[in-house]
């Protein structure tokens, strides 16, 4: 490799680091509020309390127990679509192509 084209791929590297790290914090200003939100008003620690005694106390519960609302709306949509509909269908939900 050249000393010029050395150059070049630098600059195209500097470039693609840039355009990550803008990508990135335009996806973290997009999302930690959702998450903050969702958090604040999600489950209940009781009920995820509950849901692990549930699960320790009863052999055949299953492991993966829903709690919240999303938890109950978006598991049968996981189950029924393939990942990458699944995957999809999160993006479109939360705004995010």
């Amino acid at each position: 490799m050249t000393q010029v084209s050395a150059v070049c791929a630098e600059r195209q590297l500097e470039k693609s680091h840039q355009l990550t790290h803008a990508i990135t914090q335009a996806q973290v200003a997009h999302f930690v509020p959702m998450v903050a939100e969702k958090i604040n008003q999600g489950p209940s620690p009781v009920a995820v309390a509950e849901a692990v005694q549930s699960v320790l106390e009863n052999e055949q519960a299953p492991i993966a127990t829903p709690v919240g609302t999303e938890a109950e709306a978006f598991l049968p949509q996981a189950k029924a679509l393939s990942p990458e509909d699944f995957e999809q269908h999160i993006k479109h939900t939360f705004n995010f192509a």
